[in-house]
């Protein structure tokens, strides 16, 4: 369950595919919790300092909602047998190559 929407709008791509910005549990969930640099999450994802610290800043005055949401989907995802390690393991190697 995601409990914040995302950082921007639906975007179309290049060969117009629509793609969503990361919501505030990923920003929490890479810059919190995986420990990934900001400067990397702002390449990475299009988005300027003030998108990531406006996240951090929601996240932290509604810290207790957003961790009973983020704790819900990774035992959703345990459930259903996605690994989160196994993802993270991908991020970190994506972040190296960067």
């Amino acid at each position: 369950m995601r409990f914040s929407p995302p950082l921007q709008v639906l975007e179309r791509g290049p060969g117009g595919e629509v793609s969503e910005s990361p919501t505030i549990e990923d920003i929490v969930a890479m810059y919190v919790i995986n420990e990934s640099p900001i400067d990397w999450i702002t390449e990475e994802f299009g988005l300027t300092y003030a998108q990531i610290y406006a996240a951090l800043s929601y996240y932290y005055d509604h810290k207790e909602a957003i961790d009973r949401a983020m704790d819900e989907t990774e035992a959703l995802a345990s459930k259903i047998g996605l690994n989160s390690q196994a993802h993270l393991a991908q991020i970190r190697a994506r972040q190296s190559n960067s």
